[in-house]
């Protein structure tokens, strides 16, 4: 009876225990790397970025002008003017400061606007990775401390395949 017992407590248990051990882990920036999407943002943001560096650069090189003018006739002019374009080119340097401050914090929110659709894509796939063949958890392999890749699971090659890659 104590067998019965000891092997219906280990039938009960066994799967209990296989089933915690239902942990994959993937490396989510590897994954996003190879989406198509991916590009589609960059390009976006290159393209931004390229429109913001031209208008620094007629800036900057109105600036260097300035600074080449005021640098020139510095020694011949009355102290009025002197001082009127020395206000004028303190004047374009804020200005300048200000508009690359400006381009950070504008790219950075292009790139959060744009980059939440692919997030969010990967989000569900590794989702619905986990729901298809019952993971627990799902763990990106960077955020892991230790990791024995023998006895994991690595989710990537189906969070790829659930993506169409």
């Amino acid at each position: 009876m104590k067998r019965i017992l000891l092997i219906l407590s280990v039938a009960i248990v066994l799967p209990i225990a296989v089933q915690a051990q239902q942990i994959a882990y993937i490396n989510y920036q590897e994954v996003m790397e190879v989406m198509p999407e991916l590009k589609v943002v960059q390009s976006k943001i290159d393209t931004l970025t390229q429109q913001y560096e031209g208008e620094f650069l007629k800036m900057r090189q109105e600036y260097d002008n300035k600074v080449k003018e005021f640098q020139d006739g510095e020694k011949t002019m009355p102290e009025s003017i002197k001082e009127m374009k020395y206000r004028e080119i303190m004047d374009l340097q804020q200005r300048i400061e200000l508009f690359q401050q400006n381009i950070q914090q504008e790219l950075q929110t292009k790139q959060r606007e744009y980059m939440a659709p692919v997030l969010e894509k990967l989000k569900k796939a590794i989702e619905e990775v986990g729901k298809e063949n019952n993971y627990l958890y799902i763990l990106d392999s960077n955020a892991i401390l230790y990791l024995d890749e023998t006895n994991a699971v690595n989710a990537k090659d189906l969070v790829k395949k659930k993506l169409g890659l």
